[in-house]
């Protein structure tokens, strides 16, 4: 999760090998993200198998929307992901 002093804020989904930790300076480095969307949605992840997440997110709850960036795959592609939007 990340923001400024603009008062923007947003959260993001990055997809690891369980060999190879997150870390928040190879991230920012590489930009390998698979999903982004405004800081006020919610984010439910669930596995459906080891090669298949499921991402549900909240829409705005207000007339100010959200923005979304959504990847098919992890940057890999050895993940496959679908994607949710909840009311």
């Amino acid at each position: 999760m990340g923001g400024g002093a603009a008062g923007w804020c947003f959260k993001r989904v990055t997809i690891n090998k369980k060999l190879e930790p997150f870390s928040w300076d190879k991230e920012k480095e590489r930009g390998g993200y698979s999903f982004d969307v405004s800081c006020h949605s919610d984010i439910e992840l669930k596995w459906e198998s080891n090669r298949e997440l499921v991402v549900a997110y909240t829409g705005s709850d207000n007339d100010s929307g959200i923005s979304v960036y959504q990847r098919p795959m992890s940057e890999d592609r050895a993940v496959r992901i679908k994607y949710v939007a909840k009311p």
